[in-house]
């Protein structure tokens, strides 16, 4: 009896850690807009629970299965097989390790959310966090929030990490109103909320392409591909002869990109856009070097840092 006894409060304290696990990590998702720092502590938490519940069999046995598991893990291996030539010194190195290692969350987060319950949650966290982070960049953009010292298109994080996460939510959103019959009102609202931050306060070019192609993908997923071909191509005439009459940000950002194009052409490399396409030629001269096996992870800013600034001078910044 003592052994049965044991073996329950060993179960029930599986149980009650893989929950604390799937909450801490719910937390994360939440704190996504609103916090790097609050992210990684509750990421850490979570995964630290996770492992604290045991039961290591079943966990490999159900990663093993995974066709997402193998794929992250491969592409990691790629990173660390990348360590083994080129003249790079370890401190480049572990810049790019550091920056990938983030592949290896994903067998905790299979595993942590494997019921759909969780799923949801922490969706329905990540959608909170992002209203909260809207909501404040319209506060701060009607003049509400005079002493908060941060621009409205940045109230909690950098603009092009923000507006990245908004679309993904538009998305989310988007796909809880045409799949779902439950609240659509407050879908709908929460749609035309996003939208407005991404469109009209965001400044991040890349976060209305991202906008588009989730749409795209959305429009996919619910009709045949010539309905959803059609939908969106009108869809998006008319939502960018909106945008042109009405948004202010969206047309100053169109502008600035077809002056940085001109530019570029006629007058100086060193804009927005020219920085980033002397980027791409300094890229592929390395490829063109090495087509095969590269010239080692890290090997980029490594490389810039050392030969880059002769070839692009005009660029001041840190990579």
């Amino acid at each position: 009896m003592s052994n049965i006894a044991a073996m329950n409060q060993t179960s029930s304290f599986s149980q009650k850690c893989t929950q604390l696990s799937a909450v801490f990590a719910c937390i994360a998702c939440l704190m996504l807009p609103v916090s790097i720092s609050g992210t990684d502590i509750a990421c850490i938490l979570s995964f630290v629970t996770l492992l604290a519940s045991g039961q290591f069999k079943k966990k490999i046995q159900f990663l093993s299965q995974q066709p997402l598991v193998w794929l992250s893990l491969s592409v990691y291996a790629v990173v660390i097989v990348g360590c083994l030539w080129g003249q790079v010194p370890w401190h480049y190195r572990g810049i790019v390790l550091h920056k990938y290692i983030k592949l290896l969350y994903i067998p905790f987060l299979l595993l942590i959310f494997r019921q759909e319950k969780w799923q949801k949650h922490s969706i329905n966290a990540f959608i909170l966090g992002i209203s909260i982070n809207v909501v404040a960049s319209y506060a701060k953009a009607a003049g509400l929030l005079p002493h908060w010292h941060r621009a409205a298109t940045e109230m909690f994080i950098f603009h092009i990490y923000a507006s990245y996460i908004t679309a993904f939510a538009i998305y989310l959103v988007g796909h809880r109103l045409l799949f779902t019959k439950t609240n659509r009102l407050l879908h709908a609202s929460l749609l035309t909320l996003f939208i407005g931050y991404e469109f009209f306060i965001n400044i991040s070019r890349a976060g209305y392409l991202i906008t588009l192609l989730l749409f795209a993908m959305l429009m996919f997923q619910k009709y045949d591909w010539k309905k959803a071909l059609t939908i969106f191509v009108v869809s998006s005439a008319g939502f960018i002869f909106i945008l042109h009459h009405f948004s202010h940000t969206f047309n100053n950002k169109i502008q600035q990109t077809s002056t940085s194009f001109n530019e570029y052409s006629h007058v100086t490399k060193d804009t927005s856009w020219g920085f980033r396409l002397q980027f791409a030629k300094f890229s592929a001269g390395l490829i063109k070097e090495r087509p095969l096996i590269g010239h080692g992870t890290g090997s980029f800013k490594y490389l810039f840092d050392k030969i880059g600034h002769n070839t692009i001078p005009g660029w001041t910044g840190s990579l």
